[in-house]
């Protein structure tokens, strides 16, 4: 896929994970719009289990990503070691938080799609009372673009088969339990230290995957609880249906697993070994080479961050007019060890108080207020770096964070952003950072690349041509790493009246330059269900427009309105903002959103049938129909109950049971003369149940057998008229 750098941001003293793309896949514009769709996305998942995705771009072709840098090594690396650390409680731990993270994607309608150790980062804590720390990292980005890429390309094509599912491997849609699926293969590889289909060749063990049914990893190794048999039974069943329904599930299983086959352990147990071994050593077969994962790095093994720390602010203030754009000021860089001994002793303070290496890079934002600020707090500890941004007044963040500022205030002025920094290439260098005593200030420089490598890389190899590729991805990588000196990582800036990222924030424009934007007018909204449609007035000189909602970036486009569907119940803040190539103007009056659940409790019904059911009780669905929530339910086992009437007289009734099994046993109290599969593209579909006589009264049962709609019934009568009218005028062209 291409080979990733370690790199020092070109303005702030932090290190991330810059990770290039291959020239084939550059160069391909089908994968090129999935990588920038699914970089966005991956960029709105804030969770503690996945590795932050800051940036991404494109610099003569060459694709690149920035991510969240971990000073840590990854799940296959460390088994790889085979010294005993990877105890169950240990995997059931890493499983866990692996799973925590998939779910969260999963929710936000994210599908990871390459889940291996590999993938899976792991960190000492900063406590030695803490479990492990455990990222999952390359969202949707590592997917082959299709399968004969898959089959034809070369470096991880065992690696990526060995976890991938039945539906993959058939090119049939997948969801969230394909990544289900492969999640049970880590399971069971950090268990037993071997996939669960160690075939020689890729067809072998794709028919494996296919037909061989899941190993039992008792068999694997001797007294492992025999309770992980069924738990890797149910998570790799052929039949996405049979698998667990979340990771959450399957965790919980496993859990129970370690906990039956031995008492009184349990996953908070996981960090059984804190003596880890050095995560710049590789793993055996792979040489010396230095190994930069994605947002993984090759720093030491376990440590603390103890004083002297390197702190730099930066902080953006609302524009102050509607062509102005946010100010961005700098306090630093300072090296504490240079302070009075009180002040010190005050900063450090403040920093180990607010647990500040503990926190996330970007604080929760709680609401919107008007000419608020936003802080980012950038504190490096030896050649550790961690940055967190927040709103001063907007955001719910350690009050500490405030007195630092403060503190700072006093012993420093504030001063224009970049000031004596200098960015040409001639201040980039390749090296390894300089020591702590050698702090860089704004007018040295950063150091820029640690290590790089790709899958091709990985060896002893010292062959020339191996050399010389090496040399080409440095170039690249060093390349890439100017453009981001050039645009700044995106740094996301959830302010009122401020540029919406920090790349976007201009150098002071000449006299020939396009005038910023004038912010947007007349923003309104329409609500439909749960359905929310933004509109506003087109600005002049506006090439884009960007919303936010609640803080949260959600639309970036041409067009003067954004729709999104299926909104939870609640309250919505939305404000929109115009962009052109000069920047970004402020952004508008917020406008309050009250979204309500006209269904209720049955708005999942809704959700499942949008194209057949209206969006409220008041509205018009497929063909006119009118519908409403019937008393009924209670009365057939089920728990979810809706009736409708179209234009002609059909009258549908939708009906959810709380099981597959309440359903069954519904239908087992019923007479029917005549049972046939239904199809939908060739493939079956579900069960049709009706009268043997096509000209009796109408009356037309259909059952579901795909994912969620496997609890549902639909039954639609129409009277005056036979089952063969409703079939053809009805039910074949209907849109469920």
């Amino acid at each position: 896929m291409g080979s990733v750098y370690l790199a020092l941001h070109p303005r702030l003293p932090r290190r991330d994970a810059l990770k290039l793309l291959s020239s084939a896949l550059s160069t391909d514009d089908s994968f090129r719009a999935r990588f920038e769709r699914e970089a966005d996305l991956a960029a709105r998942l804030i969770h503690r289990n996945i590795v932050a995705v800051y940036d991404r771009g494109s610099y003569e072709g060459q694709l690149w990503i920035a991510m969240q840098y971990v000073a840590g090594s990854d799940a296959a690396q460390v088994a790889a070691l085979n010294d005993g650390s990877m105890t169950p409680a240990r995997v059931v731990h890493i499983i866990s938080e692996t799973g925590a993270g998939l779910d969260f994607a999963h929710r936000n309608g994210l599908l990871h799609r390459d889940v291996k150790p590999a993938n899976i980062l792991l960190a000492p804590p900063d406590d030695a009372g803490d479990p492990e720390t455990v990222l999952l990292t390359d969202f949707g980005i590592a997917k082959p673009l299709d399968e004969t890429q898959q089959l034809t390309g070369g470096g991880n094509l065992l690696a990526t088969l060995a976890y991938a599912s039945p539906e993959q491997i058939e090119a049939k849609p997948v969801d969230r339990r394909s990544d289900i699926y492969a999640l049970g293969c880590v399971l069971y590889e950090l268990l037993t230290r071997s996939v669960p289909f160690p075939e020689q060749t890729p067809f072998a063990t794709m028919t494996a995957h296919l037909k061989k049914p899941p190993p039992r990893p008792s068999e694997a190794i001797p007294g492992l609880p025999i309770g992980f048999d069924a738990v890797i039974a149910k998570a790799l069943a052929k039949n996405p249906e049979d698998r667990y329904s979340t990771c959450r599930e399957l965790t919980t299983a496993a859990k129970a697993a370690l906990a039956g086959g031995s008492p009184g352990a349990s996953a908070g147990d996981s960090h059984a070994s804190r003596e880890q071994a050095p995560i710049a050593t590789a793993a055996p077969g792979l040489g010396a080479a230095p190994h930069a994962l994605a947002a993984a790095g090759v720093a030491g093994g376990a440590k603390g961050y103890r004083p002297p720390f390197h702190i730099t602010v930066r902080r953006v203030t609302s524009s102050t007019g509607p062509t102005a754009p946010g100010r961005v000021t700098e306090l630093g860089p300072i090296l504490t060890q240079n302070l009075p001994g009180a002040d010190r002793d005050v900063i450090e303070g403040l920093i180990n108080r607010a647990r500040f290496f503990d926190l996330p890079p970007r604080l929760p934002l709680e609401r919107l207020v008007n000419g608020d600020e936003f802080i980012e707090i950038t504190v490096g500890s030896g050649q550790d770096y961690r940055s967190v941004g927040f709103e001063k007044l907007g955001s719910r963040h350690p009050a500490e964070l405030d007195h630092l500022v403060a503190g700072l205030e006093r012993i420093l002025p504030w001063r224009a952003a970049g000031a004596g920094f200098d960015t040409g290439p001639s201040r980039w260098s390749l090296g390894t950072p300089p020591p702590p005593e050698a702090a860089p200030s704004t007018t040295s420089g950063l150091i820029k690349h640690a290590a790089a490598t790709s899958g091709d890389d990985v060896g002893s190899s010292a062959a020339s041509g191996r050399r010389g590729g090496r040399i080409k991805w440095l170039a690249l990588g060093l390349v890439a790493v100017l453009v981001m000196a050039a645009t700044v990582v995106t740094l996301v800036l959830i302010s009122n009246k401020s540029a919406t990222t920090a790349a976007d924030i201009p150098a002071t424009p000449s006299s020939a330059a396009q005038a910023i934007p004038a912010t947007p007018s007349g923003l309104v909204s329409s609500e439909n269900g749960r359905t929310v449609t933004m509109s506003w007035d087109l600005t002049k000189g506006a090439s884009e427009y960007v919303v936010m909602r609640n803080g949260e970036q959600v639309y970036s486009g041409a067009a003067n309105s954004f729709t999104e569907k299926n909104y939870v119940p609640g309250s919505y803040n939305f404000q929109v903002a115009a962009k052109n190539a000069s920047g970004t103007s402020g952004f508008s009056d917020i406008v309050a959103v009250t979204v309500t659940a006209p269904w209720g409790a049955l708005a999942y019904m809704v959700d499942e049938f949008s194209s057949l059911l209206p969006a409220t009780p008041d509205d018009k669905g497929y063909a006119g129909m009118t519908c409403d929530i019937s008393t009924t339910a209670n009365s057939v086992g089920s728990d979810g109950f809706i009736t409708c009437t179209d234009v002609d007289k059909v009258a549908i009734e939708l009906v959810h049971f709380p099981s597959k099994k309440a359903k069954a046993d519904f239908l087992a109290t019923q007479k029917f003369a005549l049972t046939e599969p239904w199809t939908r593209n060739d493939e079956t579909a579900g069960t049709l149940y009706r009268s043997e006589d096509a000209s009796k009264p109408a009356e037309l049962w259909t059952d579901f057998l795909a994912g969620p709609r496997d609890s549902y019934l639909l039954v639609a009568t129409w009277k005056d008229h036979t089952t063969r009218e409703l079939i053809d005028s009805w039910w074949t062209p209907a849109v469920f």
